[in-house]
C-alpha cells in the first residue's frame, strides 16, 4: 500500500456484517476492517486512520506479514486486535499508533521485529497485551552518540 505523501485516508466498517460471500465455494474473509490473504506492505509519507467497529473482526489483518516502511497508521478503534498477522509484523519506519480492545499488536507465527519508527499502543485495559507472539519479539537498539 503506497500512502501518497501528504494524503490523509480513512476506513471504517460497521458493527456487524454480512454473510460472507462464496467465490468458487469458498468463503471470502471477514477478519478485519483492512484485510490481505497476502503480505500487508506499507510506504509513502501518507496517513491512514482505522475505524473498526466489527465486533469480532481485527483493524487490520493479514494470513501473511505486515511490514510498516514508512507513513502514519492509526488505529482509532478496535474491538478485537489492533493488528494482527499471522506471520509477523515488521517495522522499519514509520509511526502506528494503536487503540485496542484487546491485543494491540498479534501475530500467531512470525516474529515481531521493530527496529525504527514510532510505535504506541494504548489498551482498554490491563488484562490485555501491548504486543504478543507466538514466536519473538525483537526491538532494535538505537546507537549511541
Amino acid at each position: 500500500m503506497n500512502l501518497i505523501p501528504a494524503s490523509s485516508n480513512s476506513v471504517t466498517d460497521g458493527i456487524t456484517y454480512d454473510a460472507p460471500l462464496v467465490v468458487d465455494g469458498i468463503e471470502e474473509d471477514q477478519k478485519s476492517t483492512f484485510f490481505s490473504n497476502g503480505q500487508i506492505e506499507v510506504i509513502g509519507g501518507g496517513s491512514l486512520i482505522i475505524n473498526s467497529y466489527g465486533t469480532t473482526q481485527h483493524a487490520m489483518a493479514s494470513d501473511d506479514e505486515i511490514d510498516i516502511r514508512e507513513g502514519n497508521i492509526g488505529i482509532a478503534s478496535a474491538s478485537v486486535d489492533g493488528i494482527h498477522s499471522n506471520n509477523g509484523y515488521y517495522q522499519s519506519g514509520g509511526v502506528v499508533v494503536v487503540n485496542a480492545d484487546s491485543d494491540g499488536i498479534d501475530t500467531e507465527g512470525g516474529a515481531i521485529v521493530i527496529d525504527c519508527g514510532e510505535l504506541t499502543v494504548n489498551l482498554s485495559s490491563e488484562d490485555i497485551n501491548a504486543i504478543t507472539s507466538d514466536s519473538t519479539i525483537q526491538s532494535m537498539e538505537a546507537p549511541s552518540t
